[in-house]
């Protein structure tokens, strides 16, 4: 394992317990703090240089941070979070999902110790990247009102260094400077905090009436853990904190998935898998939500494609594009392979078995341009086989749907859709979808009345004709590539 010449029965259970460890699985890592320290931080070396981590890696990671946050004599780990923090946010974003906000400064608050006070204060700095600054500020909050950072010299830290000319593009650093200057009663950053924003705030106004509130309240009661909780900032051995420092990978992994798929692909293994396309391709490889679209035309498709065919354009689309090196460790690029596959088996299995096991929530992602644009990336790897199929079998008619549907709302040209159309045109994706598969796989002749005729007119669209979206490009160039 990455970073790790060690393995022990009780590394290898955070690594691979299903679906997440038990306590006692927590337990028994924490025993031995000094080889589950170097494991955590061999992974968290490799994840932040390289970003080359396998899931059931990163499952040792978040875990084992987490046990490790449990041990009375917390080992030094806060200097080194938050440099991987700065080298690499993403990292900690996707495996902390959608409580990464809350759960990112509770990890920093619980392997902070008085002794690092230099540190966190040396961090607070206006020239600090705002996902370093942010969570910074919330950690400095929650240390100060535990009192393992003193009040008196955050205060005069942030008078000192941070920016009081207000910058709405600012907003995440602004809230999180006045949550702290308010929950903690800091007297002359308050009075800084009122001339700052007397340009943007009118007297009177309900906003800085509440933070005026908030900060006489925090100096009436300073130890009000009322204070902490409004903002997020639970005690470390509160429940929700302990979910939080968990992460993705600890979440129901059997039905969750993109929307609300009962596809069995676990959502952590898709959050990693797009982590990795990120990685790989930051500007042109396949987003998270357009990958439903993109299996769900393979599934579909005149021709089973091969997966040497479709991997390359799940990494960097359908532009010329050389296909970049994936991995230097041939274990991550089979990982990504194994999950794609699973995940493209899974979606056909649910088109095959037909519309009442699918949901149109699956293609609801950006009011389906995500689907959409997904789906004509398949039909981008042959798309003359799969105009010549489509007229065969009276279903030319798809081609521009499909690129209207991928057109941002908003940009109705050439008759695109409206609001109505897209969620007519989208409820009725299943049955679509089941029925081109079932011509495909038998002899069952395709239905052309079950594609969507919405008000907004639909074009038929030829290779050489304007491309439906508007751009002034010929359909072949554009969304039928």
């Amino acid at each position: 394992m990455t970073g790790s010449t060690t393995t022990t029965p009780a590394l290898d259970r955070l690594a691979t317990a299903r679906p997440f460890p038990t306590d006692a699985d927590l337990a028994a890592a924490a025993a031995d703090p000094d080889t589950l320290v170097a494991a955590v931080m061999g992974v968290l070396d490799e994840a932040v240089r390289t970003g080359e981590t396998l899931p059931e890696e990163e499952r040792l990671l978040i875990f084992g941070l987490a046990a490790l946050s449990t041990v009375p004599s917390r080992p030094r780990l806060f200097g080194n979070l938050l440099v991987a923090l700065r080298l690499n946010p993403y990292v900690f974003a996707r495996i902390y999902g959608d409580v990464a906000d809350r759960a990112i400064p509770a990890l920093l608050a619980a392997f902070y110790v008085e002794t690092e006070h230099d540190l966190l204060l040396t961090t607070l700095n206006r020239s600090a990247p705002f996902y370093v600054l942010v969570p910074a500020l919330r950690v400095a909050q929650r240390v100060a009102f535990d009192g393992r950072l003193d009040r008196t010299a955050l205060d005069d830290r942030l008078l000192q260094t941070m920016n009081w000319s207000y910058d709405d593009t600012d907003e995440a650093v602004w809230e999180a400077m006045e949550d702290a200057i308010t929950a903690l009663g800091l007297p002359r950053s308050m009075a800084r905090l009122r001339i700052a924003l007397k340009t943007v705030v009118a007297d009177g106004d309900a906003t800085m009436g509440q933070l005026e509130t908030r900060h006489a309240a925090a100096l009436r009661n300073p130890a009000d853990p009322a204070a902490m909780e409004a903002d997020g900032l639970l005690a470390l051995d509160h429940p929700d904190t302990r979910d939080a420092l968990l992460g993705v990978y600890a979440r129901p992994e059997a039905v969750e998935s993109i929307g609300r798929s009962p596809l069995d692909v676990p959502v952590a293994d898709l959050n990693w898998l797009a982590g990795q396309l990120l990685r790989v391709a930051p500007e042109t490889g396949m987003r998270l939500g357009e990958l439903m679209g993109f299996f769900h035309g393979l599934a579909v498709a005149p021709l089973t494609v091969p997966e040497d065919e479709w991997f390359p354009v799940l990494m960097v689309g359908v532009d010329d594009v050389p296909l970049p090196q994936v991995a230097t460790r041939p274990e991550v690029e089979a990982r990504m392979r194994a999950i794609a596959s699973a995940f493209l088996a899974a979606v056909t299995d649910e088109v095959d078995a037909g519309v009442e096991t699918m949901d149109a929530a699956d293609f609801e992602g950006s009011t389906g341009e995500e689907w959409a644009t997904g789906f004509s990336m398949a039909l981008a790897i042959d798309p003359d086989r799969w105009a010549e199929w489509l007229t065969d079998i009276g279903a030319a008619d798809l081609l521009g749907l499909v690129a209207m549907l991928a057109t941002p709302p908003g940009q109705r040209r050439s008759g695109g859709l409206d609001d109505i159309d897209r969620a007519m045109v989208i409820a009725n994706m299943p049955v679509v979808l089941t029925a081109l598969r079932r011509t495909r796989m038998t002899d069952v002749p395709f239905d052309p009345t079950v594609i969507p005729r919405p008000e907004s007119a639909i074009p038929k669209v030829g290779r050489n004709d304007p491309c439906p979206c508007g751009s002034g490009l010929k359909y072949k160039k554009c969304h039928g590539r």
